[in-house]
């Protein structure tokens, strides 16, 4: 069973992801872009991620039980959220320094100069070319944006370093060749996958002294290879505590719950030359209401605040630069959250929409669920 929910699992991600991964290397594109440009060209996907990755950790206030036992299990609840990925998303004010070498490597080598075929070489014989230019554009693609790279050349890329264009021109006599800015993105649009499809395990307490009312919950998503971008892995952790029984008015209602919870989370990607750690938490109070006729009905909300970064270490050696380690602040705050859920027997089917720094949207089954509803 473990297995099968966990093949489910990668094939749903692959389903819903493999169209935009597909000939992405994040690694290669953090390479290419350099220090400078690695925050406005992942800001974006921080914020989405967490508000994601931040999704799908209860569909209910009540405290599990099972067959009227004090402990109650949820077990294998697979989910999926969604980001709608605005298009002031997609692109980025950039000003800064681009590294050189991977933009002007393919010119050198069509360049047919005795003894050299890459930029390192070229800067090598010629110590005054620089292994960064000066550059400034609007409408930089970001993580998320276009993936046809921008074209101009090699006259316009030098234009902030005038002597190095007299050097490359007029001494070497190096084509003023085409080149393209190495700015590639997925080609997100609309509503897009935010985060793969997780399996999670919760475990919750009914009525144990001390340690009653109370949540546990794991998820986890085995390390894969996801297209070129990398090898992917996620691993969370929630606690929940329900306190109804302290609500005037509401105690007295036995379809209605109020409950709140912590959780953290962090998804890892190996992409070769960059690594990149995605952290986030969010702080929730919620209420559900829970119905029990031939099947279960439910509807939550939530109100609270998440938080998420990105950390990267990216190798530079093949731009022959400096390694780079750089972290990310998401810009998440506030997060509501509203949600219906239908149980069926063992199982919970539910949905929610979140709205925070951005909108998404979760789905998800649950194959043991709320049993004692």
């Amino acid at each position: 069973m473990r297995k099968s929910l966990v093949i489910a699992s990668l094939l749903i991600t692959a389903m819903v992801t493999s169209v935009k991964v597909e000939g992405f290397d994040m690694g290669q594109s953090l390479m290419e872009i350099g220090k400078d440009a690695a925050q406005g060209y992942l800001s974006p996907a921080v914020t989405v991620f967490g508000t994601g990755m931040n999704a799908g950790w209860y569909n209910s206030s009540k405290s599990l039980t099972m067959f009227k036992l004090p402990i109650g299990i949820s077990v294998f609840s697979m989910s999926e959220a969604f980001a709608n990925i605005d298009e002031d998303m997609q692109t980025f004010t950039f000003n800064g320094k681009l590294p050189t070498a991977p933009i002007m490597d393919p010119v050198v080598a069509n360049a047919n100069l005795p003894g050299i075929s890459t930029w390192q070489q070229l800067v090598d014989a010629n110590p005054s070319l620089p292994k960064e230019i000066p550059f400034s554009a609007d409408g930089v693609p970001t993580v998320f944006g276009s993936d046809e790279p921008r074209k101009l050349t090699v006259a316009e890329l030098f234009a902030a370093d005038p002597a190095a264009a007299t050097l490359l021109f007029t001494t070497i006599g190096l084509p003023n060749d085409t080149v393209s800015l190495p700015f590639v993105g997925m080609d997100y649009t609309g509503l897009s996958p935010s985060l793969p499809a997780v399996t999670a395990f919760t475990i919750g307490v009914k009525a144990i002294p001390v340690i009653d009312n109370m949540q546990l919950g794991v998820r986890w998503f085995p390390e894969m290879k996801l297209g070129d971008v990398g090898k992917i892995g996620q691993f969370g952790f929630k606690i929940q505590h329900e306190f109804t029984r302290f609500v005037p008015v509401v105690k007295d209602l036995p379809f209605l719950h109020t409950s709140a919870y912590w959780a953290m989370n962090s998804l890892n990607i190996d992409a070769g030359s960059a690594s990149l750690e995605q952290s986030n938490w969010v702080i929730m109070a919620n209420a559900s209401a829970d119905a029990k006729f031939f099947i279960g009905l439910g509807a939550f909300i939530g109100l609270g605040f998440e938080s998420s970064s990105m950390t990267l270490d990216v190798d530079m050696t093949e731009a022959g630069l400096d390694n780079y380690s750089l972290t990310i602040d998401g810009d998440n705050g506030f997060r509501f959250q509203t949600g219906l859920r239908l149980s069926l027997l063992n199982f919970d089917i539910y949905a929610d929409a979140n709205f925070g720094a951005v909108t998404s949207y979760n789905t998800g089954i649950t194959l043991i669920g709320l049993n004692g509803l």
